[in-house]
Order: structure tokens, then C-alpha cells, then sequence
């Protein structure tokens, strides 16, 4: 990922990573946009499989108005 050096400088400063080599520091933030960038997409795959599986127990239990109804014809007939 690219990150523009004033930024990094910006980051190296924060961080307080000043005694790093600027290898070291965009190693660094390379790999927490790596994994900051796959748990999102984790996230965002689990919340759509939820979604699914919600949106399909949903479509496949009856109604409160099916479940709850009563006949109304009398039962000797």
C-alpha cells in the first residue's frame, strides 16, 4: 500500500519510532493496513453470511398469523 512520506514521517513522529529505519517504519504501516484491511473484509463477509442465513430462516418459518391461527369450524363436522 502506499502511503506518502509525509504522512509516514507524520506516523514515525506519533508513534515515536524515530530511532526506526524508515524501512522498519513502512514495514510497519504496510502490514497494519494489510490487517486492518482483511478484518474488514472478515467483517463484512461474516455480516453478509448473517444476513443470508437470517434472510433465509426468515423466508422458511410460517407467518405469526399461520402460526397463531385458530379454525374456526367446529370440530364435530
Amino acid at each position: 500500500m502506499l502511503m506518502c512520506a509525509d504522512r509516514l514521517d507524520d506516523v514515525t513522529a506519533d508513534a515515536e519510532l524515530q530511532e526506526k529505519s524508515a524501512a522498519d517504519v513502512k514495514f510497519i504501516v504496510d502490514m497494519l493496513l494489510s490487517q486492518c484491511s482483511q478484518a474488514v473484509r472478515e467483517h463484512e463477509e461474516k455480516m453478509k453470511e448473517l444476513t443470508v442465513s437470517s434472510t433465509a430462516q426468515t423466508d422458511t418459518q410460517p407467518a405469526a398469523a399461520e402460526r397463531t391461527s385458530v379454525s374456526t369450524s367446529p370440530l364435530w363436522a
